[in-house]
């Protein structure tokens, strides 16, 4: 059985009906040696928190992979000869699956160059746009949004309800730089404890990376 898209584990952990205990979706979910249940979850607490123990962890997508998916995606395999278009496209989205699929729809379905979606990226604030694009992904439930940026606003909504400092932390994050932010100049909001537990809310999310 696959449990998908187990981001708020209160959905299954807390009750709503009067007997809360019995209310609660979790209890209906049957345990037994003959057969397993995966959960699928953007967040690593929510998995430690369904599945102690037992956490499997996505790695980032390779370079190899990426241009894989995206050999796969892409309509005309003559595009894949623009070899270090390729690989600065590829760069530009962070190897992102997600990124990837939908840049290579738009590139499909607007018969767009590698090199010209790539120019129509770096025009400040198109990329919000173009990570609007909605796109059909038979991949995907149909009742779910496909684009990078509602992905990415149903991530942000979830940490806000869970964590408001850690929210806070990545607004805070959004308005400096994407890489080498030193910790001292996040808002010195909160308790240790409590920041401690923010910090740990958006590595689980994989938002940032702490060295």
């Amino acid at each position: 059985m696959i449990v998908d898209n187990a981001d708020d584990t209160g959905v299954l952990a807390d009750g709503t009906g009067v007997n809360a205990r019995s209310a609660r979706l979790q209890g209906y979910l049957l345990y037994s040696d003959k057969g397993k249940i995966l959960f699928t979850t953007r967040s690593r607490k929510a998995a430690e928190e369904l599945t102690p123990s037992y956490v499997l962890e996505l790695d980032d997508m390779s370079k190899i992979e990426a241009q894989q998916l995206l050999a796969r995606r892409i309509s005309k395999p003559a595009l894949l000869d623009e070899e270090k278009d390729v690989d600065q496209l590829l760069k530009l989205l962070e190897y992102l699956p997600l990124a990837i699929v939908q840049a290579a729809a738009f590139m499909n379905s607007n018969d767009v160059l590698i090199s010209e979606y790539l120019s129509l990226f770096r025009i400040t604030g198109i990329e919000t746009e173009l990570f609007g694009e909605h796109f059909e992904d038979p991949s995907r439930y149909k009742e779910l949004e496909s684009t990078i940026a509602r992905t990415w606003h149903i991530s942000f909504d979830q940490i806000r309800k869970q964590d408001r400092l850690a929210a806070e932390y990545l607004s805070f994050i959004a308005c400096i730089d994407r890489i080498s932010i030193p910790r001292l100049l996040l808002p010195p909001s909160g308790s240790v404890l409590q920041q401690t537990k923010a910090m740990g809310t958006l590595k689980g999310y994989a938002f940032v990376t702490e060295l």
